[in-house]
């Protein structure tokens, strides 16, 4: 009785750790964990933070998306991805934010995959400037296909508050875990007239988030 009850024990054992891996696993990241966050302006094209427009220039909160006749803005913001085993499949992937004040306008969000490389320095003129600089295509990655991916990730029409939300962003996630194409993150803007404002990973660390579900091949 006792070896019988031993072996019902190791195949219960054995079953639930199977049916763990099959199911997949799901992480999370946040702009915590992030080590290449910009805010760039067109109206200061040579700042890699501003985040939002002040009396003598720009603070760092909070985080303000605008879409203008003077002022155009855009956050630029790249997750690792490094977390996920090899030989997984990505079963899911959202990428989470929190608007907190919205125009009376009702503007377009738009995310997309960025395509050219960005680091020190980034700016609304350069997506570098070492070792040396390099401009964007058009200013502030703006040339769909050469800056940014010709097809937009994810899009939403922005009305009353919405609090947190999420958006669908799986295709991105594969490409950039089977090395397809280079994770230089995704730019998030408006594409129509108006502002919306965020939480600033420089005052309110942890309202950017991406959730990642995988699972073996």
């Amino acid at each position: 009785m006792k070896i019988v009850g031993l072996q019902l024990t190791l195949i219960l054992v054995i079953t639930l750790l199977t049916s763990s891996v099959v199911s997949g696993r799901t992480f999370e990241v946040t702009d915590e964990d992030c080590v290449r966050i910009a805010m760039i302006a067109s109206d200061a094209p040579r700042l890699s933070w501003a985040a939002f427009p002040a009396k003598y220039g720009y603070t760092t909160n909070p985080l303000a998306l605008y879409n203008n006749n003077t002022r155009k803005t855009a956050f630029l913001i790249v997750f690792p991805l490094d977390q996920i085993p090899g030989d997984m499949r990505i079963t899911s992937a959202t990428i989470s934010m929190h608007c907190i004040l919205l125009s009376t306008n009702t503007p377009r969000l738009e995310v997309r995959r960025i395509i050219g490389d960005w680091s020190d320095g980034v700016c609304h003129t350069y997506r570098r400037i070492l070792p040396e600089k390099v401009k964007w295509t058009k200013p502030g990655a703006t040339g769909v296909g050469t800056d940014r991916a010709r097809r937009a990730t994810g899009l939403l029409q922005l009305g009353e508050e919405l609090g947190e939300f999420s958006l669908n962003v799986t295709e991105d996630a594969e490409l950039w875990y089977l090395g397809d194409v280079p994770n230089n993150g995704w730019i998030v803007t408006l594409e129509t007239e108006g502002e919306a404002r965020f939480r600033s990973p420089t005052h309110n660390p942890g309202y950017w988030k991406l959730s990642v579900t995988y699972e073996p091949r």
